[in-house]
């Protein structure tokens, strides 16, 4: 299975599972089809096809039916990876958030305040959730416009290199193979 956050990756990918997890709410059947995703995100149906497969593959939706018929439904425990990875640094977030209001309110009480300059830098931050949010997608849309076009051109040059070299790895697997046979019966005869 493909790690999760080389799923989630794309920006596309996570639409989908967005639009899934949706229809997964309230008066929803939790599922949708190729032409409704097509619609909602303004791709192309073999765009559409390419991203769907990759969340198949990563066992995060799971298709039912044939052909047209297809219907795809999201698998939450497929995200449970991602989960148990985020849990620590969120712990960690209300750990400090904790510290901080301590600190705020041990500074109110002293009567001490920030320095300007920084009192309206920090008046201007949008919430630190958000600019994580913004960061996080920035950081996997970077990964998906840079990394995956490059595996994409690196895997059949791979290939071709891997049945290129099998070729000399047998000549000289067959070269070396009379050599150890000789040096073995070498050996024997000095045991003997």
């Amino acid at each position: 299975m493909a790690d999760i956050f080389d799923i989630i990756a794309d920006a596309n990918r996570r639409a989908i599972l967005e639009f899934l997890l949706q229809a997964s709410g309230p008066g929803g059947n939790g599922e949708a089809t190729a032409p409704e995703l097509v619609a909602f995100l303004g791709l192309s149906t073999q765009s559409v096809n390419r991203q769907l497969g990759i969340l198949v593959a990563g066992e995060v939706v799971q298709v039912d039916g044939e052909g047209t018929d297809r219907v795809y439904r999201l698998v939450p425990e497929g995200l449970d990876g991602l989960g148990e990875w985020v849990e620590p640094f969120l712990e960690a977030s209300l750990t400090g958030l904790a510290h901080q209001q301590e600190s705020a309110a041990f500074t109110a009480w002293a009567g001490e305040s920030l320095p300007d300059p920084l009192r309206r830098a920090a008046e201007r931050l949008p919430e630190p959730a958000e600019v994580g949010s913004a960061l996080g997608r920035a950081l996997a849309e970077a990964n998906s416009r840079v990394v995956e076009p490059v595996l994409h051109r690196v895997e059949p040059v791979a290939g071709r290199v891997a049945e290129s070299v099998e070729p000399l790895v047998e000549r000289v697997a067959e070269r070396v193979e009379p050599v150890v046979e000789r040096l073995k019966e070498r050996i024997n005869r000095r045991r003997d």
